[in-house]
């Protein structure tokens, strides 16, 4: 799966947990993508991928990651429940 077509598969899958009559938008705060098994002749690599992604409706929070060796997609979703502010001070 390339690295496209994994973010519209999360995309997609979370449109369809929010499942919105109002419009919004879903954007990726973060992305990583690693190689799992060995490149000899023997044994096969897959690559799996995970993001973070927001959105502009909600507070919710999504951590999808794609493992190949299954050929899943899971989907974890995170409310943010507490907030902190700090100022940070140069003299401190």
């Amino acid at each position: 799966m390339t690295v496209n077509e994994f973010i519209s598969l999360c995309k997609t899958k979370i449109g369809l947990y929010l499942n919105s009559q109002t419009e919004y938008s879903i954007y990726t705060i973060w992305k990583d993508y690693w190689t799992v098994g060995q490149t000899g002749d023997s044994v096969s690599s897959v690559d799996n991928q995970r993001a973070i992604f927001g959105n502009t409706l909600n507070d919710k929070y999504f951590d999808c990651t794609y493992n190949a060796l299954e050929d899943k997609l899971y989907m974890k979703v995170y409310d943010i429940d507490d907030t902190e502010e700090y100022t940070l001070n140069s003299n401190v």
